[in-house]
């Protein structure tokens, strides 16, 4: 393919088939501070002479190329194909009136979709309209047009966007020369499990992901509905199988508000049917969203798992060698006007809006004006929009400081320590693939070896199993319980619970030195309070549920506490 890839540049210069150019900031880190991922400006491209050029894109056997209208594309197929038959390889086409596999895309101007359609259909009765007959067809209700309002890219639907663009002339069938092959147009393009569409929006890819997502959820229905499996496993596999489908590619989508709200929707619905929680005790007990995902260790919303996998692909392509495709596009923009319509969401735009949710405090400048009529000055903070990389390249640089304020997103309200400054740091081109939870492990591992092993062999009477079992798979668990008056230390890590002494002491309230006479009787006392039977509503600020569940967390911490000892 490399040869393949020189042979074809040299016969695409030759055509005069010109080159992709986008504008982009030099790659030293002193012009990247000065650099940023929004907002860029004619006046910028004039001012940094730093360019790249981009004739194709190739994966392994695959490839991407990029012409400026429709004849350089029928001159670049052509090229395109006799190279490959240089080389003794050849293009996949259509033929005999099967579809070809290689397709073509036509991305059309926002001015493409602003122009007047046909009128807008409205409902208009005849003279002869009898109101007793409500049945409406043609006869009694026909259809007539009242209105030309003028359609515009925001106004349509994605269907009627794909009915206009395979209306167009610019994707009609691309014959080649032996006029038998020919090169068909599609309008969302798969590949590597994700969509890119022809109006560059992400509707089509996200409904496809929440689709695959919905039907791995009804084969695992057996599995999430059992109550012999633990709470945290099912919560383990609905993060690393589940919302792993559900947010493939999402590092690329140019994502919008009505977007996160589909994803969230799937997200809760599909919590609410593992905590098995009716939409009738939603509504009665008023639970909330924020609520359900507590129960439910804590889970992130869709803003804060996008912004969680956005912030660990930048994190690498900072700190990746310059001569990587994607640093190089990083700052990267088109020296072209921009037009008053079409799409502005982007996907640069999307990881600004991670970066305000990684790094709220270090994206916040202070905008300061003056009242022109009074003279006086007056000031607010504000986030800054263009993602200037000024605010956040030092930090992403530190792999672990990078990671740290990725964990606070993946773990929100559990106490993290901060990455020392004083260490040594790990250079730019430091290349780790578990960057996010490498301070976590070592933590871990640190607290398991200052905790003595559980002792094997010890059994247990049918009764405390059978005990332990009826409460172990209840449909919540919060992470955080609510103080009560010899319950007020919740600095600990829920996953840890039943795992380390540590986590599992702060889980009930006391202290690594506590003896187990003290660890037996405060278990006896929290009990009277979460006990299932013992739940009073006037002692705990939260549902029956959430005691039940908090109740099983304090079991596993007790019976982990109790054999350690």
């Amino acid at each position: 393919m490399a040869a393949f890839s020189e042979t074809l540049e040299a016969n695409l210069t030759a055509a005069n088939i010109p080159k992709t150019r986008f504008h982009r900031a030099n790659l030293s880190n002193a012009s990247l501070m000065k650099a940023q991922l929004t907002g860029h400006s004619i006046k910028q491209a004039a001012r940094d002479s730093s360019f790249v050029d981009v004739f194709n894109i190739l994966y392994l056997d695959d490839g991407s190329f990029l012409f400026a209208s429709r004849d350089d594309m029928i001159k670049g197929l052509e090229i395109i194909n006799n190279t490959f038959a240089q080389l003794g390889l050849e293009m996949h086409v259509g033929s005999d009136g099967k579809k070809s596999k290689t397709e073509a895309m036509y991305f059309p101007t926002g001015s493409f979709f602003n122009h007047p359609t046909n009128p807008v259909p409205a409902l208009s009765p005849t003279p002869n309209f009898n109101p007793a007959d409500d049945t409406l067809n043609e006869e009694n209700y026909p259809i007539t047009a009242t209105s030309n309002r003028k359609q515009t890219f925001s106004r349509m639907t994605q269907k009627q966007r794909q009915d206009m663009y395979f209306s167009s002339e610019n994707t009609n069938r691309i014959y080649l020369s032996d006029g038998t092959s020919y090169i068909d147009f599609t309008a969302h393009f798969k590949y590597l499990g994700t969509f890119i569409s022809f109006d560059l929006t992400e509707d089509y890819d996200i409904n496809n992901r929440i689709t695959k997502a919905s039907r791995e959820m009804g084969r695992l229905r057996h599995f999430f509905q059992n109550q012999f499996v633990e709470l945290k496993f099912k919560h383990q596999v609905f993060v690393q199988y589940i919302v792993n489908i559900l947010l493939w590619g999402c590092e690329n989508w140019a994502i919008k508000e009505h977007h996160f709200l589909k994803l969230n929707s799937f997200i809760h619905r599909n919590i609410r049917s593992i905590l098995r929680i009716k939409m009738s005790q939603v509504r009665d007990e008023h639970i909330k969203n924020t609520r359900i995902r507590k129960i439910f260790f804590n889970l992130p919303d869709a803003q804060s798992l996008i912004a969680i996998r956005s912030a660990t692909y930048i994190g690498k392509v900072v700190r990746s060698p310059n001569h990587c495709p994607p640093k190089q596009l990083l700052t990267a923009f088109s020296n072209n006007p921009r037009p008053s319509s079409g799409v502005i969401m982007t996907n640069k735009k999307a990881i600004v809006n991670s970066l305000h949710l990684l790094l709220p405090n270090e994206m916040e400048e202070i905008h300061t004006w003056t009242d022109k009529s009074t003279g006086e000055t007056s000031s607010k903070p504000i986030l800054n929009k263009d993602g200037e990389l000024r605010l956040w390249l030092k930090i992403a640089l530190d792999v672990d400081e990078w990671a740290y304020h990725i964990r606070k997103l993946q773990q929100p309200g559990v106490p993290l320590h901060p990455p020392n400054p004083n260490r040594p740091r790990r250079q730019p081109g430091t290349q780790d693939n578990n960057d996010n939870d490498t301070n976590h492990r070592n933590e871990q591992q640190q607290q398991q070896q200052n905790t003595p092993p559980p002792r094997h062999g010890h059994r247990r009477s049918r009764r405390s199993r059978n005990h332990q079992h009826h409460y172990q798979h209840q449909p919540a668990q919060p992470p955080h319980p609510p103080p009560t008056a010899n319950h007020n230390i919740n600095d600990y890590n829920i996953h840890n619970v039943g795992r380390t002494s540590y986590d599992s002491l702060r889980a009930m309230g006391l202290r690594e030195n506590a003896s187990s006479r003290e660890i037996r009787t405060q278990f006896r006392i929290l009990s009277m309070i979460y006990h299932p039977d013992k739940y009073s509503p006037s002692i705990l600020d939260i549902s029956a549920i959430e005691a039940q569940a908090h109740f099983q967390l304090l079991n596993n911490a007790y019976s982990y506490l109790r054999n350690a000892n």
